[in-house]
């Protein structure tokens, strides 16, 4: 059976992801990659939950990267606030 590998190079294998012969870097940006996937991930999440961004009708393009803005402006002031006071909630 042939399965890719991270580097593009093919192998035989049971299908499973080989780590023979790879660097610490590639395992490092792999997971670097992993991290920025997340990140975009939550803050979607964080304004779908919250503003409920995903049903907003506004037709404006303008209005839409306004509102956009204000709603991530007040996401960074509640982390700023809860990394101030110390707050869980």
């Amino acid at each position: 059976m042939v399965y890719r590998t991270l580097g593009g190079i093919g192998g035989r294998g049971n299908g499973g992801y080989s780590s023979v012969g790879k660097t610490p870097a590639v395992f490092k940006l792999h997971g670097f990659y992993t991290r920025m996937e997340w990140s975009v991930e939550t803050m979607h999440r964080l304004l779908d939950v919250h503003f409920d961004e995903d049903h907003c009708r506004t037709q404006d393009k303008n209005v839409q990267f306004n509102l956009n803005i204000a709603r991530k402006y007040a996401i960074n002031l509640i982390k700023l606030f809860k990394s101030e006071t110390g707050s869980k909630n």
